[in-house]
């Protein structure tokens, strides 16, 4: 998503979102789990982090830390700066298949951002063989 120095950062947001709101309304049968940099914090009252929560609640997304909440609340921690929050996020239709979240402080880390491990069930068909499986996610 949009950075706070973009230009139009309203307008891209609002954009991206109606996209992503078409997205799931023609795929409705389908559970969806979305995960990336939102650059916004979504537990502060601004326009931005209302119109994502507006958002969630329209298409019944959870927040993955919402469902397994963490002791380490950031995701964006800039020493340097003295900076630190909370702005990336999985977020998912689904939240019985959810096993497990966390927002990972590795030893060795090259990104101003932590890591997020999210764990899920997921059963899908191989047209070769109809086996089902079970998979993971992760996203830095």
């Amino acid at each position: 998503m949009p950075c706070s120095r973009t230009d139009n950062r309203h307008l891209l947001y609002s954009d991206l979102l109606s996209e992503l709101h078409a997205l799931i309304f023609s795929h409705a049968d389908c559970k969806v789990m979305i995960g990336g940099d939102f650059n916004v914090d979504l537990h502060s009252p601004t326009s931005l982090s209302d119109m994502m929560n507006d958002f969630l609640r329209n298409n019944s997304l959870i927040r993955c830390d919402s469902i397994f909440p963490v002791a380490n609340q950031y995701t964006y921690v800039n020493a340097s700066l003295n900076c630190m929050s909370c702005i990336d996020y999985f977020i998912t239709s689904d939240p019985f298949n959810m096993i497990a979240f966390n927002i990972l402080d590795l030893d060795e880390n090259f990104s101003d951002h932590l890591p997020i491990m999210v764990v899920l069930s997921c059963n899908y068909q191989n047209n070769t063989t109809g086996s089902k499986s079970q998979a993971s996610l992760d996203q830095d």
